[in-house]
């Protein structure tokens, strides 16, 4: 089992990457991701996190992955008239998510996803600013991945 920790730094978003560990097993992989969301618009009712698997080393790559998931959604808590989410996101990449060898897996890309609730549809979080209006000077990494520990 390959297990990633990381963190996402996007306006409320609080983010850092930690290496995955090293694995005896190629599969399942699974994600946690702490999250610390502040002074968010009160119609993201939803967070949760996505991930993707590459046969490669470019983890920037948008297409050609192995496996992609994203874990159950977690409630927002409304606080006057904002939004927050403070925990951690477990996601698990299973086996029958994966397409291909699990052993060709070669690096690593996740996101945070906040639900809107007035369109019903889940955001990126670096897509966030087309709708709500976000602080760019506080916006780092907006999403992270790597290679995978082999």
């Amino acid at each position: 089992m390959i297990r990633v920790r990381h963190i996402i730094q996007i306006a409320g978003i609080s983010a850092c990457l930690v290496s995955p560990a090293s694995a005896q097993t190629p599969a399942p992989f699974t994600f946690t991701t702490p999250v610390s969301l502040n002074h968010l618009h009160a119609d993201l009712t939803q967070v949760r996190t996505r991930c993707w698997i590459f046969p490669t080393s470019n983890w920037q790559a948008y297409s050609g992955a192995i496996a992609e998931a994203a874990s159950d959604p977690l409630p927002t808590t409304l606080e006057g008239s904002t939004r927050s989410f403070n925990g951690e996101i477990d996601l698990q990449v299973l086996p029958q998510n994966i397409k291909g060898d699990p052993n060709t897996a070669r690096s690593y890309r996740c996101q945070v996803e906040l639900f809107e609730a007035p369109h019903q549809a889940w955001v990126a979080a670096n897509e966030l600013d087309l709708h709500y209006p976000i602080d760019r000077s506080a916006v780092t990494v907006p999403e992270t991945g790597g290679l995978l520990d082999r």
